[in-house]
């Protein structure tokens, strides 16, 4: 527990936590995601300092450490996305910033060379177009489970809440802005699963990081 305090409930004592570790992720009472980034940051880096002495003793080729990066680095900093990214949390210049410097080491480039170059180099985009992939593509999983399943009970209300009520601070209200920015509104629309709709998703994004990386090249 994280700061607890002694509370007295019908004579015995009771802990109240402002936060609490589940599935190997940081919740707080706040609503805030602050600390499962901070922790993500944390270890992320620890794994990044092993690739740099591999990088280093010369045992770790560019596609090498490309992978290092995609397999056991980046899944750090994306674990749970599909869950806490929002409007708040999307824009995460610390774990941008850990993915030009890991490029930069891979291609053993100097510090000052363009995060931009490095990414086209390695064909890589901006995290947070990632982490608006696999949240659009969680989304699309959540449609085809059946509507007495508890997760999608739980999806269906909701996207309830979100049409009716118009709540911003539901998890469904950040999904459909994510589909409106990318130009998939018959998808949000239609609101059926579809096997060939993660492929679309994919390539919708891809596209976008890609014109946004062109523009800021030129």
């Amino acid at each position: 527990m994280n700061k607890a305090l002694d509370m007295r409930y019908r004579g015995q004592s009771v802990q109240v936590t402002d936060s609490y570790k589940y599935l190997g992720m940081w919740f707080q009472s706040n609503g805030s995601w602050d600390k499962e980034k901070k922790s993500r940051i944390k270890k992320a880096k620890r794994r990044m300092a092993v690739a740099y002495m591999l990088i280093r003793a010369g045992k770790l080729s560019v596609q090498d450490g490309l992978a290092v990066w995609r397999g056991l680095i980046r899944p750090v900093l994306e674990y749970g996305s599909e869950i806490w990214c929002s409007d708040r949390n999307n824009v995460w210049i610390e774990a941008e910033r850990l993915q030009r410097k890991m490029l930069k080491r891979i291609l053993r480039c100097p510090n000052r060379m363009p995060a931009d170059v490095a990414l086209g180099e390695l064909g890589l985009t901006e995290l947070r177009h990632r982490r608006d992939q696999l949240r659009l593509g969680f989304w699309n999983k959540l449609l085809s489970y059946k509507n007495d399943t508890l997760i999608r009970r739980v999806y269906n209300e909701s996207r309830r809440r979100h049409m009716d009520e118009q709540n911003k601070h539901v998890w469904t209200a950040y999904t459909a802005k994510l589909l409106r920015k990318y130009g998939l509104h018959d998808v949000w629309a239609d609101n059926v699963y579809d096997m060939q709709q993660k492929s679309r998703i994919k390539l919708v994004i891809h596209e976008c990081a890609e014109r946004e990386w062109q523009s800021r090249i030129k």
